[in-house]
Formats: structure tokens, sequence, C-alpha cells
């Protein structure tokens, strides 16, 4: 058994020597920095997550291939030995560890995490948290993100399309480039997607008519949640969509007991409360 311990940790030092050289930050490789930034002390994760910041985007090719990080059938029995002895501890990152501390990285390097974008998405289909995880990633890149992801929206992976327009919803500013296709989202199978696409437009700033009125349709929407994310859309802009909205009840003409109708009506009501009263009017 012991013999057999050697070998592993033999085998282990020869992978890491064929390892290239990563940037380094107070004498600490990349990869050394990046399990802090898991680690309970918020001490200790400061000092990791300023590390990362400090070495840039110097670190983005070993992310990137990070964010890929597979477990050898190797290294997997080699790690499945050393559990089984008391001899030596050896501390080993397993592959999905190292996944989604190369991402909490990307979290901090913010716009400087460009480059790892489409590997990000990638990373999203993991799970849900790994989909949390890459939507908080990805929204931190800033504007410089909106193309990639706004052709994400249409990709056949749930996992990915969601990932793309949470991170679009938080997004700020938000480019007038990605409302297209955020209106059409409101359309997509998926009721999650169509909610945070209502979320997202409604922080479009001035809308468009081609918004106003794509959110005025979701709110005949089957799903609750995505007609109530539509209606609080719709009542954050205030009385500038007043004349839209008004063409829009004109132009369906709905019933009041439809949801859609209740809706645009109670919206109705909104804009008038919202409006200026004429000096000596009384409510």
């Amino acid at each position: 058994m012991a013999i057999a311990v050697v070998l592993a940790i033999a085998a282990l030092c020869v992978l890491a020597g064929l390892w290239p050289r990563q940037p380094a930050y107070h004498g600490r490789a990349l990869s050394a920095w990046l399990p802090a930034l898991q680690h309970p002390s918020p001490l200790v994760r400061h000092g990791a997550q300023e590390a990362v910041r400090k070495m840039g985007t110097n670190t983005v090719p070993y992310l990137r291939q990070f964010l890929h990080a597979q477990d050898s059938f190797l290294k997997t029995n080699l790690v499945a030995l050393l559990r089984r002895q008391s001899l030596v501890k050896v501390e080993m990152v397993m592959a999905r560890e190292r996944r989604v501390q190369a991402a909490l990285a990307c979290v901090e390097l913010g716009p400087d995490a460009r480059p790892v974008i489409a590997d990000l998405l990638e990373f999203s289909k993991a799970d849900t948290f790994c989909g949390n995880l890459a939507e908080a990633a990805l929204a931190g890149t800033g504007t410089v993100a909106v193309p990639p992801l706004c052709a994400a929206l249409t990709n056949a992976d749930y996992k990915i399309r969601k990932a793309a327009i949470g991170a679009l919803a938080n997004i700020r500013p938000q480019a007038d480039s990605a409302l297209p296709a955020l209106t059409k989202c409101l359309k997509d199978k998926d009721a999650v997607i169509r909610a945070t696409a209502a979320q997202a437009l409604g922080r479009a700033g001035v809308p468009s008519t081609e918004v106003v009125r794509a959110l005025m349709q979701a709110l005949g929407d089957p799903d609750f949640n995505v007609r109530q994310r539509a209606f609080v859309a719709l009542a954050g802009f205030g009385d500038q969509i007043s004349p839209m909205l008004q063409d829009f009840i004109r132009e369906v003409g709905l019933e009041h007991e439809t949801d859609a109708g209740n809706a645009l009506n109670e919206l109705q009501r909104i804009k008038q409360r919202l409006q200026p009263q004429v000096p000596g009017e009384r409510d």
C-alpha cells in the first residue's frame, strides 16, 4: 500500500510539472489563490478576490481551461487510492470544484472576462448553481457582452438561454441593441424565459412602441408570473406610455372580463392617477 501511495504522489508531481507556468501574485500562483475564493472567512476571500483582480487578464487563458476541467481516469483513481490511506494527506481539487472556482474568478474580473463569455455559457449548463453563477459573471462583463448574449437567446439549450437572458436583465444600462432580442423572448416556449424577458424590458428606460406593444400582449400570457412581470414593467414606465396604451385598447378591443383586459384597464387607471390635475380639480 505504501509503495502505491508513493507512486501516486510521484504521478501527481509529474502531472503538476507538466502544467504551464501560471500568473502569480505575492508569490502564489493562480491555482493556489482560487480555492480561497470559497473560503468561509470574508478576510481570506477578500484577499483572493484582490489577487485575481491584480493578475487581471493574464488569468484568462487559464480560467478558460479551468471552466472546462474534467477529471481524467488516472486522476480519479489516484484520488480514490489516496483517500483510502492515512499515511499521507494530499488535497486535490476535483474538476467541478475547479470549474466553480474559475467562474468565481470571472465574477471578480468583470469586463476583463469578456473572452470567457462563451465558456461561461457552456458552464451554465451543468446545474442550477452553476447557471446562477454564470449569470452573475456574465452580467459583470457589462455591455460588451450584449451581442453574444443576444445571440445565445436563440440557443436550443434552455439553460444557455436562461443564463443569457438572466445576465441581460442585470446589465445596466441596458443597451438598446438588446431590446429586439428580448422582445422576441416574450414568445419563448419556456415561461421562465418569458418572465425574465418582461422584467428586462421593464428596465428599458424610454420604451419603444414595439416594446410596449409586446408587453401589453404579454398581459394575456397563460403563465401568471409572465403576466405579473409584464404588468410591473408597463406600470413602471409611468404616464409616458398612456397614448400607446389607449391606442392598443381601441385597436384590440379587449373585454373587461379577460385577464389581459383587466390588466390593461388597471394600467389605464394607474396612468390617469399619474396625470397632473387641473388646479381646483378634486380626485
